[in-house]
């Protein structure tokens, strides 16, 4: 739900009555504005203890300060205080503390503090972050040959229903991340730090759920330049739902990696940096229309096109490509040791890896498809609207594969055609690309500004959960998935196709209930 929270509704709206008696000097005003502004003073004070002091209640802060200076000051000057005597004056001053309370009501409206949907599953949702270290690889964003990668992990699990404790905010160390956008010239960082105050449905090291049940896994990997976080919900949901999900904060890849000693792996954007060539006259403007087409034949002649025309590009994209999979694949084998009980966790024994998915947004989508393609312990992958015209080198997929598009594209649709395991194409007509992430949450702002389209977060999560779910719990524990097998999808905006089953298909054993 977006919003802003009711105490601070009252607080703007009790500000605004205390100003309008000031200004409006009605008999025994001073009372009167004395009682408003105490009241306004108790809802700023619960707002503050419950919620935390937020920036954009500031101008009302400052608010209450001025109107509570006026009170004190005409109390002092008596009746021939200067506010009274200067009509112009007073009215200046009034439209100046208006200004304040319109600034702070416009501000938690555009960045309001919003809440998560609640996860629907049987399970409680319990969370912890871990470092992992592979020492076999070096670090290829810094100059010292010493350095080695170091991932950070975000891991959501079923817990016991009614679990309890601290729960994990949207964001941890927003603070860090706040400085890590104004390293990169946004000097409105900010403006994200009330995401460290929103809360999630994850209580932070809560126990496993009781019992002897071994989890399905899921391997999740973000958007460049984004954050593990960043499909908090999709992630809370599968959890619910009886998954373990392992999101990957691929550092210097993502916005800001904190790491357990404090340091900061920030965003280094300009390793992705190459030049662009310039297309064939009426290239571009064909391509951007072919992108929409549905004839695999036309989308993978025009993603090798592509390739061809922008050798810097696919270059670039190869290497990314296989050091994000690198780190999956890395990832997937610091969980076998997790089960294995060599690596120190909650999981020991409880990790059933016969039945892994690889998951990914965008970029993190793409190098799902990657990994997925040459490592046999993925079962079942999902790519959530990631494309590069690389992809179209790939060979078909071994295992069961999940695509969504955006309503600007339809490239996905040509992997159908040659996976050897059943696929599924879908495509969200009134969506933008960030909303298949929580991103649309923050501000309706970003439809404003196109990067959200007409469907809303709530529809976008009935749609990219209910696909998810049912995709996972049909390929990796062999369950009922009615809403794969209906041509007609319950949502409008939504076009579907199921595809796969190529003929040169290996035996396999996936979709099979362990």
């Amino acid at each position: 739900m977006l919003g802003t929270p009711p105490l601070d509704w009252a607080l703007t709206a009790l500000l605004a009555a205390t100003l309008a008696v000031v200004a409006l000097r009605p008999g025994r005003w001073r009372a009167w504005a004395a009682g408003g502004l105490a009241a306004a003073g108790l809802a700023l004070a619960a707002s503050v203890l419950t919620l935390g002091p937020r920036w954009q209640m500031t101008p009302a802060y400052l608010a209450w300060l001025a109107l509570a200076a006026l009170l004190a000051g005409s109390r002092l000057r008596g009746p021939r205080d200067v506010l009274r005597r200067r009509g112009i004056l007073r009215w200046v001053g009034g439209a100046g503390l208006a200004s304040l309370l319109v600034l702070s009501t416009a501000a938690s409206c555009l960045f309001p503090m919003f809440d998560l949907p609640a996860p629907d599953g049987p399970f409680g949702v319990g969370g912890t972050r871990l470092k992992l270290e592979d020492l076999k690889r070096p670090e290829v964003h810094t100059a010292n040959p010493l350095d080695h990668r170091e991932l950070m992990i975000q891991v959501w699990y079923p817990a016991d229903a009614g679990a309890t404790g601290p729960v994990q905010p949207v964001f941890q160390h927003v603070d860090r991340l706040r400085d890590e956008m104004n390293r990169h010239g946004w000097p409105l960082g900010w403006m994200v730090t009330h995401l460290g105050q929103i809360h999630t449905h994850t209580v932070a090291a809560a126990p496993l759920a009781r019992g002897r049940e071994a989890f399905p896994v899921i391997v999740f990997s973000h958007g460049l330049g984004s954050a593990g976080v960043q499909n908090t919900v999709l992630c809370e949901a599968l959890a619910s739902h009886g998954y373990v999900v392992v999101s990957i904060e691929h550092s210097y890849d993502g916005a800001a990696t904190v790491f357990p000693d404090g340091r900061v792996a920030g965003f280094m954007g300009e390793a992705y940096d190459y030049p662009e060539r310039p297309y064939p006259k009426d290239f571009e403007a064909r391509a951007v229309a072919e992108m929409q087409s549905e004839d695999p034949k036309a989308l993978d002649a025009l993603g090798r096109a592509l390739v061809r025309l922008q050798p810097e590009e696919t270059a670039s994209t190869r290497f990314w490509n296989d050091q994000w999979s690198q780190d999956q694949r890395f990832v997937i084998d610091e969980i076998e040791r997790m089960q294995a009980g060599a690596l120190p966790s909650p999981f020991a024994g409880r990790l059933d890896l016969s039945r892994l998915g690889v998951m990914g947004m965008s970029m993190g989508g793409q190098t799902a498809q990657v990994t997925c393609v040459g490592d046999p312990r993925c079962r079942a992958g999902v790519n959530l609207d990631g494309y590069r015209a690389v992809l179209s080198e790939l060979p078909g997929q071994k295992a069961p594969f999940l695509y969504f598009n955006n309503g600007r594209l339809s490239v996905h649709r040509q992997f159908l055609a040659r996976d050897h395991q059943r696929s599924y194409w879908v495509k969200v007509t009134d969506a933008e690309h960030y909303d298949f992430t929580d991103l649309p949450r923050l501000s309706p702002l970003l439809k404003t500004i196109g990067l959200s389209g007409a469907a809303s977060p709530a529809r976008m999560q009935a749609i990219v959960d209910g696909y998810v779910l049912a995709f996972f719990d049909r390929h990796l524990r062999g369950r009922p998935a009615p809403l794969l097998d209906q041509a007609r999808p319950p949502w409008p905006d939504v076009k579907f196709a199921v595809g796969g089953m190529a003929e040169s298909a290996p035996p396999s054993d996936l979709g099979k209930t362990p």
